[in-house]
């Protein structure tokens, strides 16, 4: 059986190439674990095809693999971003320098990983009254050593007898001709390259007097023991340091909760990756403003939920409802991930299921959710409350470029180390990583067996440096032998600038003019950049040097993530400001008193930036995203133009704050120049206050101290009232944030050709359609004597038709969602105590008065169409989330 096999969705499998089986165990060098496959199909004729793929860290994600190139020797390389390989790094740097790091350190023996989040706690091994003995030796010379976990011995030892108290360790001999105390104990344990420890230090004189006795207990991961016990590993006989394994559940992180977060298409066969929504720490945060209540929702994408403050969400859940205005209301789990996301009936989906036990009837109907995607090219969006079906099924939509085929998209190139994703519209900038810096040129070396590489970032080797007799200086990356130096170094590849994103890789290629084994081919060097912000600019480490022609480096690091990746405040996604102020994220703060919630991704704009004219100047802003204006920093959230010059006032951030005066604040820290001479950099400070019936406009108050510019805004969106639904009448609703009045009327059908809208059933076969009008019943077919059914929505099959709800005109808006329900219809086939009813949520796109689309049937017949139209859209609103400059 094969391992890889490489198929097309529109061939045969007749068509479809082994690309080979595993060929060993995986293997790790500098960080990056390899796993190759070998004796696949023959290609061109004479070798075996190949695959490899490199598993790289990606905390908090299973991840997905991705393509990376087809080498000349028919190896076809893939790279996968994971937490599984997350258990140690490697290191490297540039030419002459180095690096290392304490790793994280504990208190009240427990540590918690940074990278990941991951808690280890070890007091379950604390003995209270009794130490852990490990015999080692022979009958002629043995002995016997005594420990406890993160405390001093207890009970009868020979150290304590002594009145060591604080001894963790005892070396004794088994003949009771000697003893020494091992080090005394401590309860930091400590978290470095992937090794948890605990180290004693402080014991009884070496027996050659230039050293104090120590221990050094490794804890590693075994889920069948769920303690464990120590087994000694061998004695360090110059610093009289004794080391201890410890195999035990205790040592292990969580079991990985999620599924896979990729789609694919069941006839183009375009794959949909929905793992930019998985959220590591916080929570996604949806409103529900019912006309009597108002709840909270906490989702995460494709994995259980992480911990949120003050909120009794079970992280084995995916979805939790909580009510913040009501103390006695126990949060009600909606459902765990039961599969990755599919496609059902045409909408790209994600399931959770079994919760809580439902509220309506049958206490065995557990809790369940849907959440439907659709592509919005340019924001990673946000989960919208829909409804709550009868049957407790909880239905949100989710607009979001995670829901654009990467197939679909041109893979776009940048020419300056720059390249925009034209999904999220992100601009990734690599810049940073050249090192020709006049004031400080470096090139970044690798090491690889008995090779060594130099590498530059979009440009050739800096500091005069050659590759070889005939570089001429546009040398990118140099291999030589271990012990050499460049200048006896073959080329690998000449400089480039242009930055490719190919199905979600950053990706940089050089190519050079020299040949390698393969007939005609030319040698070869790519570099893909990944996701790790913790590690700041990070070092390349090497893949694969073994093929004579290609030669693959990946690159953790931050730059290679997205503004929209998670804050790094490692309290769950909610805070308090440093003084006791709430503070929330997603764009997002919820008002202790009122318990209301305020969402300002209203004002947020997916492209251009609201600007705010002041002298000679202009001043871009956006809200809780960055300014799209060339010229401003990629991740800036202010910026300020002047001519040709464009200066940072503050890194975008999703964070806002709810001040002591009930002030409604959000600040932008970190800008792009110092404006004092100790350091301290520009930022924004935008003031939210609340004004009915207007999003408004952004006004300059004034440069605070040199440093900080602040804004005035006064919005509806400050204001509690926006969050009440407004349920309209004469099938027109007003819009609370803006005053305007939406208006269904247009899409109203009147009879004649075309009289009403009709959807295909998915799968029904025999013609069965659904048949609607928007606030009016459905209007009689063409050559028929009557109406289909008597209602707004119909079910029309072979030879019945079925009322899915009588027709209303009161359309609602809440959630910041526009939708028109239709009630009381036919009885339920499943259930006749139950009558069919239609929910039409109609969402704005300013290009179309669209149509339908089903999005599914619950199983109390409840019917859920979405409808994509401009008739709901506010004045100037050119694209979701916003318009351009204003």
């Amino acid at each position: 059986s094969m391992g890889v096999c490489k198929a097309r969705p529109d061939s045969p499998a007749s068509h479809d190439k082994d690309l080979g089986r595993p060929a060993g165990p995986p293997t790790a060098h500098d960080g990056v674990i390899t796993l190759k496959y070998t004796n696949g199909d023959v290609c061109h004729g004479s070798v075996a095809r190949t695959a490899r793929i490199s598993f790289t860290c990606e905390p908090g994600s299973l991840g997905t693999p991705k393509f990376i190139k087809e080498t000349e020797e028919c190896e076809y390389v893939f790279e996968w971003p994971t937490m599984v390989a997350c258990d140690g790094q490697g290191g490297g740097g540039h030419s002459g320098g180095g690096g290392g790091g304490g790793g994280d350190k504990g208190g009240d023996c427990a540590v918690t990983d940074e990278r990941t989040g991951v808690r280890y706690d070890l007091s379950s091994l604390t003995l209270a009254s009794k130490n852990y003995q490990v015999r080692v030796g022979h009958a002629d010379l043995a002995y016997m050593y005594e420990l406890n976990v993160c405390a001093p011995l207890k009970g009868p030892s020979a150290c304590t007898a002594d009145g060591g108290d604080a001894a963790g360790s005892c070396q004794a001999r088994a003949d009771n001709k000697g003893h020494w105390a091992a080090g005394d104990a401590n309860a930091r344990p400590v978290l470095e390259n992937g090794l948890l420890y605990l180290n004693y230090t402080g014991g009884a004189p070496c027996h050659h007097g230039l050293a104090e006795r120590s221990t050094i207990i490794l804890f590693t991961c075994d889920r069948n023991e769920p303690l464990g016990t120590p087994k000694f590993i061998r004695e360090d006989a110059e610093l009289c340091s004794y080391v201890f394994q410890w195999g035990t559940a205790v040592a292990c992180p969580p079991e990985p909760e999620e599924v896979s977060c990729v789609a694919t298409h069941p006839t183009t066969g375009a794959q949909y990756d929905l793992s930019p929504l998985t959220r590591t720490r916080g929570n996604w945060v949806a409103e529900d403003n019912r006309e009597t209540d108002a709840y909270i929702y906490y989702l995460n994408v494709c994995a259980g939920l992480n911990a949120q403050d003050g909120v009794g969400c079970p992280a084995t859940q995916a979805g939790c409802q909580t009510k913040p205005d009501d103390n006695a209301f126990e949060p009600k789990d909606l459902g765990a991930p039961a599969a990755p996301p599919q496609f059902v009936d045409g909408q790209l989906r994600i399931e959770y299921r079994d919760g809580s036990a439902c509220h309506h009837g049958d206490a065995k109907v557990l809790r369940s959710t849907i959440v439907t995607f659709t592509c919005a090219p340019g924001q990673l969006g946000k989960p919208v409350f829909v409804e709550e079906t009868t049957d407790c099924r909880y239905v949100f939509t989710w607009a979001t470029y995670a829901a654009c085929a990467e197939e679909e998209v041109v893979a776009p190139v940048g020419d300056d180390c720059k390249v925009t994703d034209p999904r999220s519209n992100v601009v990734y900038d690599l810049s940073q990583l050249h090192g020709g810096a006049a004031d400080n040129p470096f090139n970044w070396r690798v090491n690889g067996g008995d090779r060594a590489y130099l590498l530059n970032v979009c440009g050739p080797l800096a500091n005069k440096v050659r590759c070889g007799a005939a570089d001429a200086g546009h040398t990118a990356a140099c291999m030589f032998k271990q012990g050499e130096g460049a200048a006896d170094g073959e080329v690998i590849g000449v400089a480039s600038r242009q930055l490719r994103l190919e199905d979600g890789v950053l990706k940089l290629t050089y190519t050079s003019e020299e040949r390698c084994a393969v007939e005609g081919a030319h040698r070869k060097t790519i570099i893909t950049f990944t996701c790790d912000r913790h590690l700041g600019l990070g070092v390349p480490r090497l893949v694969d040097g073994d093929s004579d022609c290609s030669f693959l480096f990946t690159w953790p690091t931050s730059l290679a993530c997205t503004p929209d990746d998670d804050d790094d405040n490692g309290n769950g996604g909610h805070d308090d400001g440093g003084d006791g102020e709430p503070v929330d994220q997603d764009c997002m703060v919820t008002d202790p008193e009122s318990k209301r919630v305020f969402d300002f991704s209203i004002l947020s704009r997916s492209s251009g930036s609201w600007a705010v004219p002041q002298g000679s100047a202009t001043y871009h802003l956006n809200v809780c995203s960055a300014v799209a204006r060339e010229g401003c920093a990629a991740d800036a959230g202010a910026c300020r133009v002047s001519g040709a010059s464009a200066v940072n006032l503050g890194a975008a951030s999703k964070r806002l704050r709810l001040g002591a005066d009930g002030v409604l604040l959000l600040t932008y820290e970190h800008g792009g120049a110092p404006c004092k001479a100790d350091g301290t950099l520009m930022s924004t400070r935008i003031q939210f206050h609340c004004k009915e019936g207007s999003l408004g406009t952004p006004q300059f108050i004034g440069l605070v101290r040199g440093c900080q510019y602040q804004f005035l805004w006064e919005t509806s969106a400050a204001c509690a009232s926006t969050s009440v639904a407004v349920t309209g009448h004469n099938c027109a609703v007003r819009d609370p944030f803006t005053d305007e009045t939406l208006s269904l009327l247009p899409l109203i059908k009147h009879g004649g050709a075309g009289g009403n809208y009709e959807v295909p059933v998915p799968g029904g076969g025999d013609g069965a359609t659904y048949v609607l009008n928007v606030c009016n019943a459905v209007n009689p077919t063409a050559g028929a004597a009557g109406a289909p059914c008597a209602g707004g929505a119909c079910l029309r099959t072979a030879g019945v038709t079925d009322s899915l709800g009588q027709a209303a005109a009161a359309p609602v808006f809440a959630n910041g969602v526009v939708t028109l329900r239709y009630e009381n219809g036919d009885a339920c086939e499943a259930d006749r105590s139950r009558r069919r009813s239609t929910l039409i949520t109609f969402v704005c796109n300013p290009t179309k008065l669209g149509e339908p689309v089903f999005l599914f049937k619950s199983e109390g017949c409840h019917y859920v169409f979405e409808w994509e139209t401009s008739v709901v859209c506010r004045a100037g609103q050119v694209a979701p989330g916003g318009n351009g400059d204003g």
